[in-house]
């Protein structure tokens, strides 16, 4: 102490000789001697202890200076603690204010561009106890996708007005409290059926304004792909997917296929809808025209096939390279005219489809136009379909033919004539879906009789049915059964043709068709015509040296002499008697036993089929007739 304390030797008085600091040192103790007579008497001894009387020289400090770092998760409660701001002052506490401290929030950065974005300010969001310096939520609205970080400056001020400052950061913990969604909110692309195996069909982008592993994506297929056709790859740290294919394609079974495309992050998820498009390039429409000469008009024919099912496309067609003038193409709906009189024969040319969304598609078109006579469609053969339409016979059916083609086929094998000779020119569609369905087979330059159409579609009526794969409700369409005529008052089928075409589409196809009705008349025209002998017609009607009284609506007679070596036979039109009538046979037999007439079913009968039937024979020089109603 003799460098800090002096003392007058003669009064005692002890001075100090420099400026003390209490905290550095706040008591000193030492020890006094005293002595008399000039050091030569006697002597005492005290002790001398001397408090540094504390005086507000110290400021107040922050033990985090000079960086202070706290954090908070966003969407925290208010009073929610953030961090302690915990600050010292080296004064004597125990003596007046100079060391009781209090704190409050200064202010903060970037505030007023806090207020411009509509977020409100560090002292505002975050309040600090005057007493402890513990630094809380003050109001709700902490989001990390708003404001990252804080920085506040907080001050701790002691009693006698010594102050300290700090920077505090606050750092906003992120919370998975944003779903993550599809930056767009439909995706379409088109594929071909021919693309290979694990190619990319469409690349899909997200975004999750969350971060770190809250914001790692996963894209999956949740609805629509039950066949398993695709898989999704998916990218989380970039936030992106690649839809590939699994399987290959088939256009013919789903022409366009939809998707729900799940995308989640690691506790929430949203979802889009994502259209795939599948089609081939390669497709084409064909047009079947059968044209009755000079009865054809200017028609509408079909739309050109397009790949592109969008109805709410701007779709714009046009013709590709030359086309024959017998056809009008409508740009806006792509419905294509054929005009009046246009030759027989087959066309084919382009269409260019554009949507200026997707690449132009080019269809290859088809026309076929056939020569159909009066003769054709009067002895044409006739079917009556049940549980079926126009457009579904002649559609495509999963990778399979249409009905319309198997039809075709199976009269050309049947009949043993070749493909183009038969002629499917009439659909229409009836109440209770059935479907009424007309056919002419040409032999030579001729056609074959309905009679012997009818009588060999009957003996192979389940194999017919087996072949198309569906019921076959009447061979010779006949509405007379349901027409309410007695029996004795006749009943007769009335084909009228329309000048009219009936267009049916399913659009790969197109086929213009015959408007025909059929109706059932109450009348038996062999009674209720006029009837004339054979040489009152301008052109003798009768062949063969047969006479007859004949009706105008029938001016026609034959006796014909067909012989048989006991394998033969020959059609006639089924005997429709609606009065007293007579069929005289002659013949001459080499055998005992023979079947000379029959009429009646010809195929193995169902549960519901007309059993009626007569058979005329011989039998041992007796004339057998059998006439029997079930």
């Amino acid at each position: 102490p003799e460098s800090e304390f002096i003392i007058d030797e003669v009064t005692g008085k002890i001075y100090a000789q420099r400026t003390l600091d209490r905290e550095e040192r706040a008591v000193w103790r030492f020890v006094v001697l005293a002595t008399d007579e000039g050091g030569e008497g006697l002597t005492g001894f005290t002790d001398v202890i001397i408090n540094v009387w504390d005086i507000n020289d110290n400021e107040p400090v922050f033990t985090c200076a000079p960086s202070c770092h706290g954090s908070v998760a966003e969407n925290s409660l208010v009073g929610t603690s953030v961090m302690e701001m915990t600050a010292t002052d080296l004064d004597d506490s125990a003596v007046g204010q100079n060391a009781v401290l209090s704190y409050r929030i200064m202010g903060s950065l970037d505030g007023a561009n806090f207020h411009d974005r509509g977020v409100p300010s560090s002292s505002e969001m975050f309040t600090i106890n005057p007493s402890t310096g513990t630094i809380s939520v003050a109001m709700e609205g902490l989001d990390r996708e708003q404001v990252e970080s804080y920085l506040i400056f907080v001050e701790a001020r002691d009693g006698g007005g010594l102050a300290g400052i700090a920077t505090a950061t606050i750092q906003i913990k992120d919370l998975n409290d944003h779903a993550p969604k599809f930056t767009d909110d439909t995706c379409a692309v088109q594929i071909s059926e021919n693309t290979e195996t694990n190619a990319e069909v469409l690349e899909l982008a997200a975004e999750d304004r969350d971060i770190g592993e809250n914001a790692q994506l996963t894209f999956s297929v949740v609805a629509g792909d039950q066949e398993q056709k695709f898989y999704i790859v998916s990218h989380k740290q970039e936030q992106r997917g690649t839809l590939r294919l699994k399987k290959k394609l088939d256009y013919e079974r789903h022409g366009e296929q939809r998707f729900n495309l799940t995308l989640k992050d690691n506790l929430n998820g949203t979802a889009t809808l994502t259209a795939l498009r599948t089609f081939d390039r390669e497709r084409q429409k064909e047009f079947f025209i059968p044209v009755i000469m000079s009865r054809l008009p200017t028609t509408v024919i079909g739309k050109v096939f397009s790949p592109d099912p969008d109805e709410w496309d701007n779709k714009t067609y046009v013709f590709e390279g030359n086309v024959p003038n017998y056809f009008v193409l409508n740009k806006r709906t792509g419905f294509l005219i054929i005009k009046e009189n246009t030759p027989p024969g087959t066309y084919q040319f382009q269409v260019r489809v554009a949507d200026d969304v997707w690449p132009d598609a080019v269809s290859s078109v088809s026309v076929h136009v056939r020569e159909l006579r009066d003769e054709a469609i009067y002895n044409s053969g006739s079917l009556r379909l049940a549980d079926i339409t126009a457009r579904e016979f002649i559609e495509l059916r999963r990778g399979q033919r249409s009905r319309y083609d198997l039809l075709g086929d199976f009269l050309s094998e049947m009949l043993s004539v070749p493909p183009n000779d038969v002629n499917i020119f009439s659909l229409t569609d009836v109440k209770d879906r059935m479907l009424d369905v007309r056919f002419a087979v040409r032999v030579g330059s001729s056609f074959l009789q309905p009679e012997k159409m009818h009588g060999y579609l009957a003996a192979h009526k389940q194999k017919l049915q087996s072949f198309l794969q569906i019921v076959v409700f009447q061979i010779r369409v006949d509405e007379c059964p349901s027409s309410g005529c007695a029996g004795a008052s006749g009943c007769t089928n009335v084909l009228n043709v329309r000048d009219t075409p009936m267009v049916v589409d399913c659009g790969t196809m197109s086929l213009v068709s015959v408007t025909l009705e059929s109706t059932a008349v109450c009348s038996c025209p062999g009674r209720d015509q006029s009837h004339q002998p054979c040489s009152a017609y301008p052109r003798n009607p009768c062949f063969n040296g047969a006479s007859a009284q004949l009706s105008l609506r029938a001016p026609s007679a034959s006796r014909t002499l067909h012989s048989f070596h006991g394998n033969g036979y020959a059609w006639f039109p089924p005997l429709m008697p609606c009065f007293e009538s007579h069929v005289s046979l002659e013949f001459i037999t080499d055998v005992a036993d023979g079947l000379l007439l029959y009429s009646g079913p010809l195929a193995q009968l169902q549960t519901w089929d007309h059993e009626d039937f007569m058979a005329i024979g011989n039998n041992t020089f007796c004339l057998t007739v059998i006439k029997m109603t079930v």
